[in-house]
């Protein structure tokens, strides 16, 4: 309530530059129209001061008290801002006093949106029945109707839709309908006729025929078909309003409706809602509209149409929904919440700030403007916290929450749509009404007239569900009945099928893995063959919808994942070469294109152990194939994942998420053996930081194992791994760090003599055993043939070292480069006790033997040359090194499993072979390099076949014409090969005349 004109432009400089043009008007106008209606003794009933309870009524005071036709639009369109902002005042002041009291703001944000709505559609349509009847000089609006569809609180625009009936003089209408817009744009807002514009073009005025004309061409406009569903009278012919509903409206309802319009209207809809969903949350813009408001108001126009609701807004849509479909409310409810703060974060910005639906939440100016609307929202500053910061928190958090919540809606929709959709009866042989095609009798030529009937459509996922059912029955009798064609119509009929899927790529990309999933049966791994080959020539010659396939990547990674399995290595290669093309390069964000070439380029030279892997974890943890080359956020993601071990219920969950661990954290590795090719010190310290998280909790879930099954009574869960009563150690690779290798050397310890610990140790061992197999991880038990179990006692381990034996060089290497993983380090001190007394003390023979190992070693690889490389076993590579390391480590009395710190500790004791092991670390590093390459790109066998190094050259970083293509042969790589194997055999003779006895 304002007593003066004063304290009304008081109020008004609280509001936008938009909302300025409130009091233009009032300045310019509102002095005449208090003079006319103290002169027609009008002012007692006409309130400009405070906010009016009859709209209707005064208006029509207001026009007796105008003179002429100009006064009288003049006069209520004053009348109208008047009115306007004391509806906006009352509001916002409810607003602060209430929002700052209030616990929670979330019902007085929806109390006060419910009250500003009604209040505003009673003004506007006031307005607008005053307005139409000024400009058609009173002509009876029978056969016309005015009405709202679109939201009335979004307040840069009116939609209107103005349905007439054919006898309707349109030459009489249109002109009062263009006066009427004219007066609405210049004393309240544009309107906007997106219903006529789309159905007839050359009028404002759209009848039942012309709308019933549009749909006979489809329903692609979903947007059309959103504002027909939002249709709510505001002046005119109330018959012709519920012949609308019946006629037109009722058509998209399931009930109700024709079941070919009621699906398009659904596919177009939930395509819509999936681009809407794939914004980016850490862009700067905010968008409350784009972003959160069209969002929910396009999954309640869905939800409506399933259940029946003739509601006009989202807030009464979910209200009846909750009541609908109760098993569902807290859904709804969840809705309404996010719908009620985006609202009215949104109402309060357009009003204080800007009717435009988009700001930059990194300009300073925006923020500051937003500090306002965040205090009128009940968001005082906290601290150091300004209030825009706290809102746009509060913001971020419910379009989280949104997106949490959008799936399960889409999922309700998706259901229904596998129920009612019309390709059921089209498979089971059916030839279903209404229409527009004429119907064959062979099911795939009919499934081309269905996609054709919804060209344009985007989503399709619910049929490929369907196609997935029942080992693929539907699928199957599609191409069968493609089978059946004449052979020259087949590839015609399937290419069309793919012209018509190009329109959406996340359809053809499904249809693609669809046919991948099944290629076991020959006529798919043909079709599927085909289809990857002629998406390639589709991509060279249209850019953009390689473009397309990029931006999927974020939104659906598995099954991106998936398609591109299905290429081999020279199509993954052109693919990433088209992704590299300038055209689509300028269509899609640079980040994605590079991600996308670098997941290309992991596939197309990686091993199929590798690829399935990379295949598994893509659906469990997408953000693999999200981010491949932010190795921050999946190292965040690997601690993630460990840090949820602790929450599992038992030790069969925590072993299925022990498998997840495990396969993100070796995936990791190969990106990272990619994106950093040759660190190996990088790649080995994260190799096996999560290596070692990965076995201890892996001891933790087979010893909850062991303990829940009760065999032997016996219970150490409780305990740290560091004081377990096994102590488990491993040696060879793992023990020396090293990443990527199959076989894993174990050998247990224990001080604990009982029977029951036997089978408790047993148990627990074996569970283990199953487990590292299962990873692909082969365990070994050296020592367990000579004690006859897994776990042995260091008194029986000593007294197998106080005899000297025939090769006992073996196991005293394995406790040299023994490596302790779970148990008291009290035992690994046991283990250098046990060297120093029977080894360090007394080397000579051990040296001996370990030397002549590596002489016998070389004349048997000398003997039986082949076409394989042995990056293991041959002479000077890497068994010789580590051999020859270990060897005079024994010499100075000193145990170290790490080879390049081995390395270090030798050249300080033994400074005339510095040189010498600076040439064997740097030919360890070329030679793991070359072996953990081939690894993931081939296999892990030791045997490299020359005519198979390809792939590993050119993870190696040689130059394309260093590869020579023909022969599968890498000389550049295979030189370089032998040039470290020379140095590192003349090396290793020199340290070993050095340290033999």
């Amino acid at each position: 309530m304002f007593e003066a004109y004063e304290e009304l432009a008081g109020e008004l400089a609280q509001l936008s530059n938009y909302y300025q043009k409130y009091a233009r008007i009032i300045r310019d106008h509102g002095p005449a129209l208090r003079q006319r209606l103290d002169a027609t003794s009008g002012s007692g009933r006409v309130h400009l001061w405070r906010k009016a309870h009859n709209y209707r009524r005064e208006m029509a005071a207001v026009i007796r008290a105008a003179r002429n036709d100009g006064e009288r639009r003049t006069f209520l369109g004053t009348y109208f801002a008047f009115q306007v902002l004391h509806l906006h005042a009352l509001s916002i002041h409810t607003l602060r006093r209430d929002a700052a009291a209030a616990r929670d703001r979330l019902p007085v944000y929806h109390q006060i949106l419910t009250r500003l709505r009604f209040q505003l559609r009673d003004l506007i349509t006031a307005y607008l029945g005053a307005l139409v009847e000024t400009c058609s000089r009173g002509e009876p609006l029978d056969g016309v109707a005015f009405c709202n569809v679109g939201m009335l609180l979004d307040q840069d625009d009116l939609d209107i839709a103005i349905f007439a009936r054919p006898d309707v003089d349109a030459a009489l209408w249109n002109p009062v309908v263009s006066a009427v817009g004219a007066e609405f744009f210049r004393y309240a807002t544009k309107m906007h006729f997106y219903l006529a514009e789309k159905t007839v073009g050359r009028t404002f005025l759209t009848t039942i025929e012309d709308i019933r004309t549009y749909l006979r061409r489809g329903a692609h406009n979903f947007v059309l078909i959103s504002e027909l569903l939002l249709t709510e009278r505001l002046v005119g012919d109330e018959s012709l309003i519920a012949d609308v509903e019946r006629e037109i409206i009722d058509l998209f309802y399931h009930e109700q409706g024709r079941p070919r319009l009621h699906e398009g209207y659904l596919r177009g809809m939930i395509g819509e809602v999936h681009e809407q969903l794939r914004f980016d949350l850490s862009s700067p813009w905010v968008s409350p509209k784009t972003h959160g408001l069209r969002l929910i108001h396009n999954l309640t126009n869905m939800l409506k149409t399933i259940h029946d609701i003739r509601a006009h807004g989202s807030r009464e849509t979910l209200e009846l929904l909750k009541v609908r479909d109760p098993n569902n409310a807290g859904l709804y409810a969840g809705l309404q919440d996010v719908f009620s703060f985006i609202e009215m974060f949104f109402y309060v910005y357009q009003l204080m700030v800007s009717v435009e639906d988009t700001f930059d939440s990194n300009d300073a100016v925006a923020v500051g403007h937003l500090d306002r609307v965040a205090e009128a929202l009940g968001f005082a500053p906290q601290g150091p916290v300004r209030p825009a910061l706290r809102l746009l928190t509060h913001y971020y958090e419910e379009l989280d929450r949104l997106r949490a919540l959008a799936p399960q809606a889409l999922a309700m929709v998706n259901q229904h749509l596998q129920r009612v959709t019309v390709f059921n009866q089209i498979t089971a042989g059916g030839r279903p009404a209404d229409y527009p095609v004429a119907w064959t009798e062979n099911v795939f030529l009919n499934i081309l007239l269905l996609f054709q009937v919804y060209l344009g459509m985007i989503y399709w996922d619910d049929i490929f569900q369907l196609l997935a059912r029942d080992s693929g029955a539907a699928i199957q009798t599609i191409m069968n009945s493609l089978e059946q064609l004449p052979d020259e119509q087949q590839s015609p009929a399937f290419e069309r099928l793919l012209r018509l899927l190009a329109f959406d790529m996340d359809s053809i990309v499904q249809t693609a893995v669809l046919f991948q999933s099944v290629a076991d049966r020959p006529t798919f791994a043909r079709y599927a063959a085909f289809t990857r080959e002629w998406l390639l020539e589709h991509f060279a010659t249209r850019p953009g919808r390689l473009a397309a396939l990029i931006e999927i990547l974020p939104h659906r990674p598995a099954t991106v994942t998936e398609f591109l399995l299905g290429f081999d290595r020279d199509q993954l290669l052109r693919l990433r070469r088209l992704a590299g093309h300038p055209a689509t390069q300028s269509a899609v964000d640079a980040r994605a294109s590079k991600r996308f070439s670098l997941l290309c380029d992991l596939l197309a030279f990686s091993s199929n152990h590798y690829r399935r892997c990379f295949a598994r974890v893509s659906r469990e943890q997408p953000e693999i194939v999200t981010h491949p080359d932010d190795r921050d956020y999946l190292r965040g993601t690997a601690d993630t994942l460990w840090a949820e071990l602790a929450d599992a219920e038992g030790p069969e969950e925590l072993r299925r998420r022990l498998g997840v661990y495990y396969e993100f954290g070796f995936c990791r590795c190969g990106l990272l053996a990619v994106s950093q090719p040759g660190d190996l010190k990088l790649l080995y310290g994260v190799y096996h930081e999560f290596f070692r998280r990965y076995f201890r909790w892996l001891y933790r879930a087979c010893q909850w194992q062991v303990e829940a099954q009760g065999l032997a009574g016996l219970h150490y869960r409780e305990r740290d791994e560091d004081d377990q009563p096994l102590a488990v150690f491993c040696s060879g690779g793992y023990a020396r760090e090293e990443a990527f290798e199959q076989d894993l050397d174990l050998f247990v310890l224990t001080r604990e003599q009982s029977p029951e610990f036997g089978r408790y140790a047993i148990g627990l061992i074996n569970d283990l055993n199953r487990e590292l197999t299962r990873r692909g991880i082969m365990p070994h038990h050296r020592l367990t043939e000579f004690f006859g179990t897994f776990a042995f006692s260091l008194d029986r381990l000593e007294a197998f070292l106080a005899t000297p034996r025939e090769h006992d060089f073996i196991e005293l290497s394995l406790l040299m480069g023994s490596r302790l993983l779970i148990g008291s380090h009290s035992f690994d001190t046991a283990i250098g006790e046990l060297l120093d007394r029977y080894l360090f003390r007394q080397p000579d023979r051990f040296i001996r033997d370990m030397l002549a190992e590596i002489d016998a070693r070389r004349t048997y690889q000398f003997s039986r040359r082949g076409d394989t490389v042995n990056v293991r076993e041959d002479p000077g590579a890497l068994r010789d090194i580590q051999t020859a390391v270990t060897a005079a480590l024994a010499r100075i009395g000193r145990r170290e499993p790490t080879l390049w710190t081995a390395c270090a500790t030798l050249a300080d004791a033994l400074p005339a072979q510095a040189a010498d092991l600076r040439t064997l670390e740097r030919a360890y590093r070329f030679m793991r390099y070359f072996r953990d390459t081939y690894s993931l790109s081939q296999t892990e066998a030791d045997h490299i076949l020359r005519d198979r190094l390809l792939a590993t050259a050119h993870r190696m970083g040689f130059a394309p014409d260093e590869i020579a293509g023909a022969s599968g042969t890498a000389p550049r790589l295979l030189r370089t090969y032998r040039y470290h194997r020379v140095r590192s055999q003349r090396a290793i003779a020199r340290i070993a005349s050095a340290i033999a006895p």
